[in-house]
């Protein structure tokens, strides 16, 4: 019987000292970070505004219990202090030093003291400057970009969400069989062929608060993709929804691939748009 060359189990022998190696790892929660520690405590942002600057400037503390995400690894340092002689300064937010990154930023920051990052550039750029545009990298990026756990199997059709109707609007997709068949020339199957990255419903809840801050969007969408025959994923559709506010009705628009100019730009903006979902929701969901 063939053995494995690692074991699967910590041998008896080196338990206590593993126990005693993680303990020193992860600190006891208290007291300043330590480099070589391993963080499992979480501590509040309060450093992400400036409101002696700006009073538009002013942001919550995120990490409490008002607003318990996204929260950031804890330092140790205190936090920010309150001025009871300026009624600016009791909301002064302090920005912690980042120790561990301080050579890192000296060597990235442009030299002119902008806020330009440096970063080599990736090399299929140096080939197509223009290749971020295409299909093929939109699609690669599902699979091998910042958040390849989202993407989903179609096992049901048509589209449908399952928030409230009376909230949210029809739970029907814009996405239609006939739209699906036009990208792909012939019947369409949801037999192991479409795939979707679905932020329809996680995000919908959240869009009327969002749409009413000064300068900012967001939509609740979908994007089907169509597993072709070299193995590769190739986005057909996107749909973008609203639900009810502001006394009017449930919005929705499907954008595809095109060659007419305008809903060229479309089509490129709706998939900018879903990679940004896709990374917030590494970022908040998956990474947290």
């Amino acid at each position: 019987m063939e053995q494995s060359y690692l074991p699967s189990q910590t041998p008896s022998g080196l338990r206590r000292l593993r126990e005693e190696d993680l303990e020193n790892l992860r600190g006891n929660g208290e007291g300043e970070r330590k480099s070589f520690e391993r963080i499992y405590n979480y501590d509040v942002y309060n450093d992400l505004g400036d409101p002696d600057k700006s009073l538009k400037l002013q942001r919550p503390v995120l990490g409490g219990k008002e607003h318990p995400y996204p929260r950031r690894c804890r330092t140790g340092r205190p936090h920010c202090d309150s001025d009871p002689r300026s009624e600016k300064r009791r909301n002064r937010f302090y920005v912690p030093r980042d120790e561990c990154f301080l050579e890192i930023k000296q060597l990235t920051f442009s030299d002119t003291g902008g806020d330009v990052l440096r970063f080599e550039t990736p090399e299929a750029m140096n080939r197509d400057k223009f290749f971020w545009f295409r299909d093929e990298e939109f699609a690669r990026q599902t699979l091998s970009g910042l958040n390849p756990y989202s993407i989903q199997l179609v096992t049901e059709w048509p589209l449908k969400s399952k928030l409230e109707l009376d909230i949210y609007g029809p739970p029907k997709s814009a996405i239609t069989t006939e739209m699906i068949e036009e990208e792909i020339g012939g019947l369409m199957s949801v037999d192991k062929k479409l795939f979707m990255l679905d932020y329809h419903d996680i995000l919908l809840p959240f869009v009327d608060k969002v749409r009413r801050l000064e300068g900012t969007t967001v939509y609740g969408s979908r994007t089907l993709f169509f597993l072709t025959k070299d193995g590769t994923l190739r986005p057909l559709a996107i749909e973008f929804t609203c639900p009810p506010m502001d006394g009017k009705q449930q919005w929705k628009q499907v954008f595809r691939p095109s060659w007419y100019s305008t809903c060229i730009w479309l089509w490129r903006i709706a998939k900018a748009h879903v990679l940004a979902h896709d990374s917030g929701y590494q970022q908040l969901v998956s990474h947290w």
